[in-house]
């Protein structure tokens, strides 16, 4: 299929929505770790609501969250494709791994320092 000549419409947008609300479900069913980084995400929220964030505050700490969610479900999808029977040995794999990994760290690390940002002038101040 030649995806650059794929017709606009109401139904494929359709399909793509709820292709992605099955990804947020498989996230949640298929990745107990990822229940860690929702569980943050909603003490964050819970946090941010209670110190009253402004605007600001609110669009960094919703990118970071999204960030790290984003990330968390583009390794699990990479861990997947790497399980498939004809990709066990294939060159290059561990690797493959290993950078959807650092993705899901740096992400967890940028999320840190947003709310070290966000919420240590709240804090101590």
């Amino acid at each position: 299929m030649n995806t650059s000549m794929k017709k606009l419409s109401v139904r494929s947008r359709y399909r793509t929505l709820k292709l992605g609300f099955e990804g947020v479900a498989n996230l949640i069913e298929f990745e107990p770790n990822a229940w860690f980084d929702i569980a943050a995400a909603i003490v964050v929220v819970i946090a941010g609501i209670e110190f009253e964030l402004t605007s600001v505050e609110w669009v960094f700490v919703v990118f970071a969250i999204g960030f790290v969610l984003s990330t968390v479900a583009a390794s699990i999808s990479i861990e997947f494709l790497a399980s498939a029977p004809n990709m066990a040995d294939a060159p290059f794999i561990d690797v493959a791994k290993s950078l959807g990994a650092a993705s899901v760290l740096i992400a967890n690390f940028t999320a840190f320092v947003v709310g070290l940002i966000v919420f240590t002038p709240k804090l101590f101040f």
